[in-house]
């Protein structure tokens, strides 16, 4: 030992291999009690989620793009349990059909009890047919199959090709994004805060970026998928005649709905949109005739097909908004006379035990 130097039993003992385990073993112990709490406060919507936002969080999204999120995203995060009725198609659909309604004009059709379950599942015309498909496959995925489905459709829907559909480029990136899975949000509990986080932190860097998305996204979770016209959107006069020649591409599409019934054991009944009495002139007319006739030649022969009738159903200009979007009031009439037309169809399908999952 040096002179002036002295040994003290304070200094410091070597660290060992628990004293660096600690801090990962309270951290792990974090995580797992905000684990357990996310998994007892927040309830599991879906087995899976949709791991990334389909537009842009930098830039203030499309009606759009926000409404094709929104459908997405409560696909994911709907109540759980199958639905007696799920309706898909397009915007006509989306702003016209009203679950609580078509569900009123179906009251007492279960003899066993349960409340009836209606979902709109419509988007817009430029996702596709097939895209909307692919967003019915996604739910049942989720959910199990309805009694029946319903094609909601704008005669502009049936009459565009796929090429056409290509170079708008919509219906491949609606279809992509459905395709992105996380894998993992059922295993984490706190995957289910994603779609507010997500839309918080956009709020926080955008403005009203994200305060947009969740108004909307709030409206069709509580009216399940169905989207209010707004009282200021006025129909565009310089607007072309709806075409309304059936596309192949779309009975292609069509026909696939057809082969998902027979797999899964479930009925569809074809409606076409309401039309205002200015887009149907009298060609126009002659060609929903024209496609209610070859229409009903089909469904002779498969019986899982229903068309509803009337085919052609018109109101005045002054019902609608935008393009065929029917407002308030049209849309409340149009939701039980879909009620109404779905009860013959009732008598065709077979219960569902999940029905009564309605929340």
């Amino acid at each position: 030992m040096k002179p002036g130097s002295s040994t003290s039993s304070s200094e410091a003992a070597p660290p060992t291999s628990a004293d660096a385990a600690r801090p990962w073993l309270w951290a792990l112990l974090a995580i797992a009690l905000i684990e357990l709490g996310v998994m007892a406060l927040v309830p599991v919507r879906a087995a899976v989620d949709l791991g990334v936002p389909f537009f842009a969080l930098g830039a203030e999204p499309s009606f759009t793009e926000a409404v094709i999120e929104g459908q997405g995203t409560r696909v994911a995060r709907a109540a759980p349990g199958a639905a007696d009725v799920v309706v898909v198609g397009d915007s006509s659909g989306l702003t016209g059909v009203i679950p609580e309604l078509v569900a009123a004009g179906l009251r007492g059709v279960n003899a066993d009890g349960p409340q009836t379950r209606v979902e709109n599942l419509c988007t817009v015309a430029p996702v596709s047919l097939a895209g909307q498909l692919d967003l019915l496959e996604r739910w049942m995925g989720g959910h199990g199959a309805p009694r029946v489905v319903v094609l909601y459709v704008s005669a502009g829907s049936v009459a565009i090709s796929d090429a056409e559909q290509a170079r708008v480029g919509l219906a491949q990136a609606f279809r992509a994004w459905l395709g992105t899975d996380t894998g993992v949000a059922g295993f984490w509990p706190s995957h289910r805060l994603r779609p507010w986080g997500r839309h918080l932190l956009a709020a926080l860097a955008g403005g009203a970026v994200g305060g947009n998305q969740l108004a909307l996204q709030g409206f069709l979770d509580t009216h399940r998928g169905y989207l209010r016209e707004p009282d200021t959107a006025k129909p565009d006069p310089s607007a072309p005649r709806l075409v309304v020649p059936l596309h192949a591409d779309a009975l292609a599409a069509v026909a696939r709905l057809l082969e998902l019934a027979e797999r899964h054991d479930f009925q569809v009944l074809w409606v076409n949109a309401m039309q205002s009495v200015g887009q149907a002139d009298p060609a126009a007319r002659a060609e929903h005739a024209e496609n209610f006739a070859r229409l009903r030649g089909v469904a002779g022969q498969v019986p899982r097909l229903q068309l509803a009738e009337p085919w052609l159903r018109l109101q005045p200009d002054a019902a609608f908004g935008a393009a065929n979007h029917p407002r308030l009031p049209a849309a409340r009439e149009n939701s039980l006379w879909l009620g109404d037309a779905l009860r013959p169809v009732w008598s065709k399908t077979r219960p569902i035990g999940a029905a009564e999952a309605v929340q």
